[in-house]
């Protein structure tokens, strides 16, 4: 993974990936259900993969899950 801090997060993928998961309220009520990263990213390629760029090998997921259970 590079590491290229973007607003406080590990890089600009795993802060836009966070942003697609709070943007929606039923996104994020299933995001917020998923028991772990591996569980999220799946969601994530399910219902957003594709959007903006992103690319998913580029995201850490572990901050993404803690960032929503926070």
């Amino acid at each position: 993974m590079t590491y290229n801090e973007y607003n406080g997060w590990t890089n600009w993928d795993t802060w836009n990936a966070y942003n697609w998961l709070t943007e929606s309220e039923g996104v994020y009520n299933s995001a917020k259900r998923t028991t772990g990263p591996t569980e999220l990213r799946e969601l994530f390629g399910e219902y957003i993969s594709g959007q903006d760029g992103i690319d998913l090998d580029e995201v850490n997921w572990d901050e993404v899950y803690e960032g929503l259970t926070d």
